[in-house]
């Protein structure tokens, strides 16, 4: 019986110990979302991760993953939670016909898993081992590349909105005196909402429990934009 983790769940198996990692994930689970591609591990179609690592499993007997975890396409996201390699994948239209997909966006999670900030050298070093037979490369890139980029402004905004808690949490803010980022960041680390801020004429997008858009930019109707701590109030020109 050869045990390991599974998507998070334990699991065991008592098929003969040089099945590849392929087939059990298939046959036995019944996981099909990696696919067979040469057999050879020369593809990347197969690919799952090993304890955080993009392995092909086609080549990879199950006797060599005993005791470790296994994450597979189906555990990296769900239709109602996609992992955001997914929702790129989604928005730049990646794939063609889609066989090899699977194993582009594992091998992608793990670059980002270890580099978070890839080079476009390190992201045709890391993903040189996947094969597209339609030639989806600039696009597969692409979508890679703008995780990292949201993944980076996401931080620098969580940094920024940190700051800005101790620094203005005391005092009341005059909007339209502040670069927009920092509006964005401020309110985001206040309240831990969702904040897009786009370019002039600009608003801060608010959960509606929290009231109506404010506009931020300098032709606002409402002089000057003043947020406290305890909520938003408009003072009149």
């Amino acid at each position: 019986m050869i045990s390991f983790t599974l998507n998070g769940e334990a699991v065991s198996t008592d098929v003969d110990a040089s099945t590849p990692l392929l087939w059990v994930v298939r046959d036995a689970f019944k996981l099909k979302g990696s696919k067979f591609g040469c057999g050879a591990g020369l593809c990347g179609a197969c690919t799952m991760h090993v304890d955080g690592a993009a392995i092909k499993t086609c080549v990879t007997p199950i006797a060599a993953v005993a005791g470790k975890s296994i994450t597979t396409l189906e555990g990296l996201g769900t239709p109602d939670d996609l992992h955001p390699l997914q929702a790129a994948w989604h928005e730049y239209a990646v794939p063609q016909c889609g066989y090899c997909q699977s194993g582009q966006i594992m091998a992608a999670a793990a670059l980002l898993d270890a580099n978070p900030n890839p080079t476009g050298a390190d992201i045709d070093a890391a993903m040189s081992g996947n094969i597209c037979r339609c030639g989806c490369y600039p696009r597969i890139k692409r979508a890679i590349q703008s995780v990292s980029e949201n993944a980076l402004a996401y931080d620098a905004m969580a940094q920024a909105g940190a700051r800005a808690r101790i620094l203005l949490t005391s005092r009341a803010v005059d909007f339209c005196s502040l670069p927009r980022w920092q509006v964005g960041a401020w309110w985001s680390g206040l309240v831990s909402a969702v904040v897009r801020v786009t370019p002039c004429h600009s608003r801060l997008r608010l959960p509606k429990v929290l009231g109506p858009p404010m506009r931020l930019c300098k032709f606002c109707p409402i002089t000057p934009c003043v947020f406290t701590p305890l909520g938003p109030r408009w003072a009149k020109g």
